[in-house]
């Protein structure tokens, strides 16, 4: 979560550019839960990257807001989450330096 708080110093450019304010302590919270929630839901007992990546939009959604520079570039939150989740290794990318 801290990735997207512009403030921070290990923020993406974009999100330093473009948010006027991220999300908190909660919203990993509920990240975890949710995604605990969701693997039960399928079987697993695990949560895996893909659930948190499915559940980032809907818990991230109203605690992100997007600047006036991202405002004017008709950006919206969920623009915003969708450039993040696409930073967030897939369980590919881990695997690939696990073994790599």
């Amino acid at each position: 979560m801290r990735a997207t708080r512009p403030d921070e110093p290990e923020a993406p450019d974009f999100v330093k550019k473009l948010m006027a304010w991220g999300a908190g302590p909660r919203a990993s919270l509920n990240l975890i839960l949710a995604g605990k929630a969701r693997a039960a839901l399928r079987g697993r007992y695990h949560v895996a990257v893909d659930d948190i990546q499915a559940l980032c939009p809907p818990i991230l959604r109203h605690r992100i807001i997007p600047n006036f520079a991202a405002r004017s570039e008709r950006m919206t939150a969920d623009d915003l989450i969708e450039k993040l989740v696409a930073e967030i290794p897939s369980n590919e990318k881990l695997l690939a330096r696990k073994t790599g």
